[in-house]
Order: structure tokens, then C-alpha cells, then sequence
């Protein structure tokens, strides 16, 4: 029966624990590493150029990140988990739009927040603990990068998508382009061309927007089985198992960014009573946190390279399977 051949044809179920753990957490880890690149490549060479203000703006600017990085993995993981239980049911058509509907979520959700940080970017940035020098530059820094948060949640939360249909390497070619890009545009920007704070950015931007037409172009052409348009209609019970499966994942980031934002606002306020004042703490503070984000890869990419196996061996019944990934 179709339940049968599905399990007998993927890998994620047949395959021997070890060898799918190596072939789709190895990945996992680096593509998260190299997402937090992003941040580090930033963090270089405008303190290079700009200073410790310029540092100090990109901390400020963090949090923003962190919801892309929140929202992308709310959807992501949620479809993708969904994806992997209904295809282990043997449930393909079903499958199938779940990763539609977590397609639509994921571009809708970046439109949504761009604009709504456009909108709001002053207050945004003074709440998140910008100082009266620091604010120009938290501006044109954080302005620029809302440009590329649909990109950004789409590349996120795709990859994972990416990963849910059995092609880790590509998911992780994906982020590998767009910090390679990043890396590559940062200097010329930054540098060469003079823009400053806002070359930074601009290059930050374009990595962000090939990553996320390289996932597009993939999700256009699923392996696993066709999407139609069909698919990406929203579904108000599918959305909501979605985000159930993904809350999570998203729930941990919104707790890193209150974190985040807590932690600007004292050092600022604090700092100003200090010898050093509110920028330096500021700006030493988005460095440490910047690197501590290394670790973090690593523990975000173990758990998202174990999804699509767990997933999908639970909703095939292979319960020994789910036992001996998680062990």
C-alpha cells in the first residue's frame, strides 16, 4: 500500500541512525555557524571603519535579527515537522501542503515585519537601548537590513524546508553563498566604495537575498513530491499546527531577544553613571554576544539536523527508530 512505499523509498526511514544523523546534523551545524558569520562579518569590518558607535548600533540592532531568526524557525520547523509526520504516515498529498502553507507563512511574516520596522524604526531603536550617538547609526544600519528580512525568514526557515525534503548539502550551500557573498561585498562596501555602516549593511543584505531565492528556487521544484499553487493557500488548522510543532524553537528566540533588549537598556543606563559611559558596555556587549551566538549554532543545528528523522519515523510508527536518534 502507499503507507508501505513510502517508507520503503526514503531513507529516513531505512537508513542506519548514525550515518542520516551525520548526513543531515553535520550540515545543519555549519549552515547555523555560518548564519551567525553574518553578524561577525558585520561587527569587523564596521569596526573597522565606523568605530565602537558603529558596533554599538549593530547591538542594538540585534534583536530585530533574532525575530527574523524567531519567526523563520516558527515556520519552519513547524512545517517541516508537519511535512515529515504526514509523509511517514504515508499522507503525501497532505504532506505536500504543509510545506505550502509554511511557504506562505514564511514570506508573509517577513513582508509584515519589514514594514512594520520601516514604520516604527526610531522608537524601535530607542527602546532597544540606542543612545543619543549611537541612534543615526542603529538607523541607517537597521533601516537598510528590514529590507532584506523576507529573504532573510524565507532563507531561515526554508532551509529547514530544504532539509525536511532530504537535501542537507543544498540547505547548507544556501547559507554558505550568502555569507561567502557577505564576506566578499563587506570590504568593497565598507572600504573601497566608502559607505561605511551602510555598506555593511548593504552587503549583509545582498547574502540575505540570494539565500533566499536559492531556497526559492529549490521549493519551486520539491523532491519529494510536486507543489501546486494550491498548496500555498493559508490554512487556518494547518497554520495552527504549524506554528504548535515550530512554538518552541520561536518562543526560545523571543526569549533570547528580551535578553538582548534588557541587557542593552541597563548597560546604557548604568554606563552613563560610569568612567567608560553607555556605548563602550553597549558595543563590548554586542561583540560577546555575537560570539557566544557560535555556541548556539551548534546546539540549533544538532536539533534541527534530528528533526526530519524524528519527524518522520514518528508519524511511520517506528518508535525504536525516534528512541535510538534521540539517545
Amino acid at each position: 500500500n502507499n503507507f508501505m512505499k513510502v517508507n520503503e523509498e526514503n531513507p529516513l526511514g531505512s537508513e542506519k541512525i548514525s550515518r542520516l544523523l551525520h548526513d543531515f546534523a553535520l550540515p545543519s551545524i555549519i549552515a547555523m555557524l555560518v548564519g551567525a558569520l553574518y553578524n561577525i562579518v558585520d561587527q569587523f569590518f564596521i569596526g573597522r571603519s565606523v568605530g565602537m558607535y558603529g558596533n554599538a548600533a549593530t547591538n542594538v540592532a540585534l534583536p530585530l535579527t533574532t525575530v527574523c531568526t524567531a519567526l523563520g524557525l516558527l515556520f519552519g520547523v513547524g512545517g517541516a515537522s508537519n511535512f515529515n509526520l504526514k509523509l511517514g504516515a504515508g499522507k503525501r498529498e497532505e504532506a505536500a501542503k504543509y510545506i505550502g502553507n509554511a511557504i506562505t507563512l514564511l514570506v508573509g511574516s517577513g513582508v509584515v515585519l519589514a514594514v512594520f520596522v520601516l514604520v516604527f524604526l526610531k522608537p524601535l531603536m530607542i527602546a532597544f537601548g540606542a543612545t543619543d550617538i549611537v541612534l543615526k547609526y542603529a538607523l541607517i544600519f537597521a533601516g537598510i537590513n528590514c529590507l532584506g528580512f523576507p529573504f532573510l525568514i524565507l532563507g531561515t526557515g526554508g532551509s529547514t524546508l530544504v532539509r525536511a525534503d532530504g537535501s542537507p548539502k543544498y540547505s547548507m550551500i544556501c547559507m554558505l553563498t550568502g555569507a561567502f557573498i557577505n564576506l566578499i561585498l563587506n570590504p568593497l562596501f565598507v572600504f573601497v566604495m566608502d559607505w561605511g555602516i551602510a555598506g555593511s549593511a548593504s552587503a549583509t543584505v545582498i547574502g540575505q537575498v540570494v539565500s533566499g531565492l536559492m531556497v526559492a528556487g529549490y521549493l519551486r521544484k520539491f523532491k519529494t513530491l510536486p507543489l501546486s499553487k494550491n498548496d500555498l493557500l493559508p490554512n487556518w488548522e494547518r497554520s495552527r499546527l504549524i506554528s504548535a510543532l515550530g512554538a518552541a524553537s520561536c518562543f526560545n528566540q523571543f526569549a533570547i531577544m528580551v535578553v538582548q533588549i534588557t541587557l542593552n537598556n541597563t548597560l546604557t543606563h548604568y554606563g552613563a553613571d560610569s568612567i567608560y559611559g553607555s556605548e563602550i558596555p553597549l558595543a563590548c556587549s554586542g561583540i560577546i554576544t555575537k560570539v557566544n551566538m557560535i555556541y548556539f549554532s551548534i546546539i540549533i543545528g544538532l536539533s534541527q539536523g534530528l528533526q526530519p528523522i524524528v519527524s518522520f519515523n514518528y508519524g511511520a510508527k517506528k518508535y525504536g527508530r525516534v528512541i535510538e536518534a534521540t539517545a
